[in-house]
């Protein structure tokens, strides 16, 4: 009976680990879907997330430039344009929430003939665009924005068929606009960029302004917005790529689709990949999930452990899908954080299963030696 209730003992531990949630080889699974449609294909359209609501200013469908800006319910996927829009045709634009006031500012961009060096300003909630009295440096398009906490900051871009080396830092109170003295290790454009606690991070690019796989980049560069340095990192992208959309889940940074140089190609193929990047230590990790379809030049957001990619290119055509992915990552069940906790929970319920066990067949011995 003694041997009997040890075995039970061992097995139900058993049992119990048998229920404890294991990471996927590469902590980086994710689930894909379709979940809306915007009211046209748009591309080259930057997006901002206020709340529940996405906001993509301008871009071009497969024809024209537009000035529209497209409301998308992150809850449903359901997208429509607003009831207000830019003054005037845009794309390729920057743009930076400051989270402070809830106002959006889009750089620069193209109206399609030209370049531009304009700065608006977006209220969501007047439904309010205005042309500020500041204007950038260059005219410019394809640059990197960010939003420091206090200060937002552009990088490169080209002007004109010049690739563009400088940062810029905004001031949005004073509406200061400061060339720095740091500046990107060559000019480029097409880059993603994502903040993070210990900096922002740039991710490829593109040195060509004709966008060639020679010039594709798979450089990673870190500024510090308290120092005003920048720094090339020691590693390096899975592959050169650039005009990718980007999610930023608080501990990992996903770099999705975009225009790629893979180790086995001498050209630059749109693609439908998703690179999982964390910060804290550095690493890359291909996802295991990929896009309905390649795309490239799309809108990207991120809420509630979702991230979404609305439209982009596909060759000439402008995509209209709302793509939601679903990541099981890091954040929650990724190797970096879940697997010292199954290693440790394992170690302690087999170390208490096999002390149940020895005690209650000492018991059971003991009292043998006693009956006879």
């Amino acid at each position: 009976m003694r041997l009997r209730t040890a075995i039970l003992v061992f097995a139900s531990c058993l049992l119990i680990l048998s229920a404890v949630p294991c990471a996927t080889a590469d902590g980086s699974s994710a689930s894909v879907e379709v979940i809306g449609h915007l009211p046209n294909g748009n591309y080259r359209g930057p997006a901002v997330t206020i709340g529940h609501t996405s906001y993509i200013f301008g871009g071009r469908n497969e024809t024209n430039v537009t000035s529209a800006i497209i409301k998308v319910d992150l809850d449903t996927g359901a997208a429509s344009y607003a009831p207000f829009s830019l003054p005037e045709p845009r794309m390729s634009s920057s743009v930076v929430l400051d989270k402070n006031t809830s106002n959006v500012y889009i750089f620069a961009g193209s109206d399609g003939p030209f370049e531009k060096d304009t700065i608006y300003r977006f209220n969501s909630s007047q439904g309010k665009v205005e042309t500020l009295g500041v204007k950038i440096p260059h005219p410019r398009v394809g640059s990197a924005a960010a939003w420091s906490g206090r200060f937002a900051y552009l990088f490169g871009g080209h002007s004109n068929g010049t690739m563009l080396k400088e940062i810029i830092k905004f001031d949005p109170k004073t509406l200061n606009v400061t060339v720095l003295k740091a500046e990107l290790p060559s000019g480029r454009a097409g880059m993603s960029i994502v903040t993070t606690p210990s900096g922002i991070f740039l991710f490829g690019g593109n040195t060509d302004a004709a966008c060639s796989a020679n010039g594709a980049l798979d450089e990673v560069l870190r500024f510090d917005p308290k120092t005003g340095n920048l720094t090339k990192m020691p590693f390096k992208t899975p592959y050169p790529f650039f005009h990718a959309s980007g999610a930023w889940t608080g501990s990992d940074y996903y770099i999705i689709g975009g225009s790629a140089v893979k180790s086995d190609q001498n050209v630059s193929q749109v693609t439908d990949t998703i690179i999982q990047f964390n910060y804290t230590t550095s690493a890359f990790k291909m996802s295991d999930a990929k896009l309905p379809s390649p795309r490239e030049r799309a809108a990207g957001a991120y809420l509630n452990g979702k991230a979404y990619v609305f439209g982009g290119q596909s060759g000439v055509k402008a995509l209209d899908e709302v793509v939601a992915i679903s990541f099981n990552d890091g954040t929650k069940t990724g190797p970096d954080t879940m697997m010292p906790v199954v290693v440790a929970m394992t170690s302690v319920l087999i170390v208490i299963a096999l002390v149940v066990a020895w005690y209650v067949v000492k018991r059971g011995r003991d009292d043998v030696k006693k009956s006879g």
